[in-house]
């Protein structure tokens, strides 16, 4: 009886050693004018400005999303899950008269088997947009 329960712990300890992790990033998007809007991913990765939210290629320069839509297919492309999303409306504007500007934010998450693969979100990320980029010149 003691062997089945040291059996039985040490199976259990190795099933929540084993256990997937669930991690989260954030799209946002920020809506400046009618002609522009930015696509920023926060994956809780360090950052002094927002420019640290861009995801950059291998030479620096930003990657650019041509909606949040195609940044939302990305990561759904990725395994990511849509969780929930809220938009930040900033600024004032009384009778049509003012400014403001619209933040919109996507709640995403995924399974993995250890945190530390959220380090390579922005390869990942520039690799599917590449990918789909190709599917589309194909005939």
């Amino acid at each position: 009886m003691k062997r089945l329960l040291v059996l039985l712990l040490c199976l259990t300890a190795v099933a929540e050693a084993t256990a997937r992790q669930r991690i989260f990033c954030e799209i946002i998007e920020e809506i400046r004018s009618t002609k522009k809007t930015r696509i920023y991913l926060d994956y809780g990765q360090t950052r002094t400005s927002k420019k640290h939210l861009r995801i950059q290629d291998a030479e620096g320069d930003a990657v650019i999303f041509s909606s949040r839509v195609e940044a939302l297919n990305i990561l759904a492309g990725l395994g990511w899950e849509f969780e929930q999303a809220y938009v930040k409306v900033d600024g004032n504007s009384t009778n049509g008269t003012g400014t403001t500007r619209s933040t919109t934010h996507y709640l995403m998450s995924k399974e993995v088997d250890s945190p530390a693969e959220i380090e390579h979100l922005a390869e990942a990320v520039e690799k599917r947009k590449a990918e789909l980029r190709a599917a589309e010149t194909q005939p």
